[in-house]
């Protein structure tokens, strides 16, 4: 039981009426509202202040990613021109030993240095009368320049069948001048790597 409805029982008079009752309703039922309306608000507002964060920090990591990959195209770039460039002198210093290597090979002083009464020498001789260059040469018959130095320089004694090969490679007729000084120097050469083979033996 209300005050109101005791106070009538007992013959007091009422303090509030019923309209009173309803203003009071009305008072805080349109605060209720207003504090839903605000709390409303206050929630899309911090949603939308959350949002605007959001799209902060994400255009951040945007402008800082794409400044990193531009910094990162850069590197690969100048290391890009730095492999070509590295390639070029590369290429010129393979032109230039080549250069090089074929000036010393047909250099007049190589054949003072190796006389031609050994066979290497004489070959040689034999190879720059066809004005062919020692890696020409080696390439024509299919061997590698470096053991055509070798034979030529008297470190290593050729086998028959190169000699055989070699006198083919410079065209050398059987009976001929050359042809027979050729073998004989070859003889020569297979018989001072036997003698020099044994005195090591001993």
């Amino acid at each position: 039981m209300s005050l109101n409805e005791r106070q009538e029982q007992q013959g007091v008079p009422c303090a509030l009426g019923k309209d009173a009752n309803d203003q009071t309703s009305g008072v805080f039922g349109a605060g209720n509202d207003a504090c839903a309306e605000l709390t409303t608000t206050l929630r899309q507002a911090a949603i939308e202040s959350m949002r605007d964060v959001s799209d902060g920090i994400k255009t951040e990591i945007r402008i800082a990613f794409t400044e990193k990959f531009d910094v990162f195209e850069d590197l690969m770039t100048r290391f890009s021109e730095e492999l070509e460039r590295m390639a070029a002198t590369r290429r010129q210093m393979e032109e230039s030993f080549e250069h090089k290597k074929t000036c010393v090979d047909n250099s007049p002083l190589i054949e003072t240095r190796i006389p031609t009464t050994t066979f290497g020498g004489f070959m040689r001789s034999l190879r720059h009368a066809g004005n062919e260059s020692l890696r020409d040469f080696a390439l024509r018959i299919g061997v590698d320049p470096a053991a055509v130095s070798r034979h030529e320089r008297g470190n290593v004694i050729p086998t028959k069948q190169t000699f055989k090969m070699y006198a083919d490679a410079l065209n050398l007729k059987s009976g001929s001048e050359n042809f027979q000084k050729f073998f004989e120097l070859a003889k020569r050469a297979q018989l001072a790597n036997i003698s020099r083979n044994f005195d090591s033996k001993e």
